[in-house]
């Protein structure tokens, strides 16, 4: 991984990979969102991206878009290694579930040091993604993984009578990785869509021989690709 050019604060790294995880997504970037996902109020992201603005770590289109310069972008890379690493570690050696992982590696990602993560990479076999789908910085690959996203669906987007192979799922949303895995709903994992009923805004899909419902608006946080 690249040297970091400068120390950064934790509130600094928490918006930058917030920005970054947006970007990831393919989601528009923009003050407010930021604020929302931080759950701080639009007055402080804006006066926080400002300050980065001026500091060099972001830069703001003329429409208000937040885009990561290549400084900002290097240091959420090396933070989001370091929670992703750590997520694989609490899931693949500790066996913690996977709807927990989350939050427990955004405890230990600004305390992990380069000589750490490299040891975690050499323990799990350098993992390509997290056990969400998501890729790891620095890891064999990554640059293929990382543009993969342009080639793939959300869910919602699919046909009815399509089958799809699940990519990447929300790291963040506790609740909803609990009961996708309680229905085998993960990374590599197979499912038909059977019903798109848009009136009632959701979809069936087939898994393992059963059938669920979701929201179109579930349905648009799993990242897929069509079969």
């Amino acid at each position: 991984m690249p040297q970091i050019a400068k120390p950064s604060s934790i509130a600094t790294e928490d918006f930058l990979t917030t920005i970054f995880r947006f970007a990831e997504e393919g989601r528009q970037v923009i003050s407010v969102r930021v604020a929302e996902a931080l759950g701080v109020s639009p007055a402080t992201a804006f006066g926080m991206l400002r300050r980065m603005d001026r500091d060099g770590l972001v830069k703001f289109s003329k429409k208000k878009e937040i885009a990561l310069t290549p400084t900002g972008n290097r240091i959420a890379e090396d933070v989001i290694r370091r929670h992703r690493l750590a997520e694989r570690f609490l899931t693949d050696i500790l066996k913690l579930k996977w709807h927990k992982a989350y939050a427990e590696a955004h405890r230990l990602e600004h305390g992990i040091s380069p000589e750490v993560a490299d040891g975690l990479v050499t323990l799990l076999g350098n993992p390509s993604t997290c056990p969400h789908g998501y890729p790891i910085p620095g890891s064999d690959g990554y640059n293929s993984i990382k543009h993969l996203r342009s080639h793939l669906s959300t869910l919602n987007e699919i046909p009815q009578g399509k089958t799809v192979v699940v990519k990447r799922v929300p790291e963040e949303d506790a609740e909803l990785l609990k009961y996708l895995d309680e229905h085998n709903v993960s990374p590599s994992w197979t499912m038909k869509v059977t019903e798109v009923a848009a009136f009632k805004g959701t979809i069936a899909l087939e898994i393992d021989s059963h059938e669920i419902v979701i929201s179109t608006e579930t349905a648009a946080k799993i990242i897929v690709k069509a079969l």
